[in-house]
């Protein structure tokens, strides 16, 4: 976790070792510094509306574009004097590179997925057998000339099946439970 510490004219007064690690700056070197001084006012524009909404008084959550090859979680946290007037804010940043990287991987094979189905017009579902609920898309329902639904279980798909699949599946476990959950 990178911590650092700024007055209210934005100069650091404490920084941590992260700095170092992660951005190549020396932590010592920093103190007394701007963050426009140190990080350029390219920076300071994208962090602006932050710094501007802490300096107010208000704790601040946001996510960093990306600084130096990073992706950072960023917090700013005002501390007061004792006339009640944000005198410093605490600087807490988490790196979540690799975090949104695995997002962004798994959001293309979502994407990916939607657009196999959609191209090959299929018709899916989803039996989630713990709790009997059933999840089918628009297309499956178009399909079989039924409406859409919200929510259903696995009564639905029992109630389509053949008289003679029904009844072998009478026997199967997965379904008797499934059912008995509703």
């Amino acid at each position: 976790v990178l911590l650092g510490q700024v007055d209210a004219q934005l100069r650091f007064v404490f920084c941590n070792q992260k700095y170092q690690q992660w951005f190549g700056l020396d932590p010592l070197q920093l103190i007394g510094q701007s963050i426009p001084e140190t990080f350029g006012d390219a920076i300071l524009g994208d962090y602006q509306p932050f710094l501007q909404r802490a300096l107010q008084g208000e704790s601040v959550e946001f996510i960093s574009p990306r600084t130096f090859g990073r992706i950072l979680k960023t917090g700013l946290v005002p501390q007061h004097d004792a006339q009640g007037v944000v005198s410093h804010l605490v600087i807490i940043a988490t790196d979540i590179t690799e975090q949104h990287q695995q997002q962004e991987k798994i959001q293309q094979e979502r994407d990916r997925m939607d657009a196999v189905i959609l191209g090959t017009n299929l018709g899916t579902w989803e039996w989630h057998i713990q709790t009997g609920k059933t999840i089918y898309n628009d297309r499956w329902y178009n399909i079989l000339g039924l409406p859409s639904q919200q929510e259903t279980d696995v009564r639905l798909w029992r109630s389509l099946m053949h008289p003679q699949d029904k009844a072998k599946a009478e026997n199967e476990e997965a379904i008797k439970t499934a059912e008995n959950k509703q």
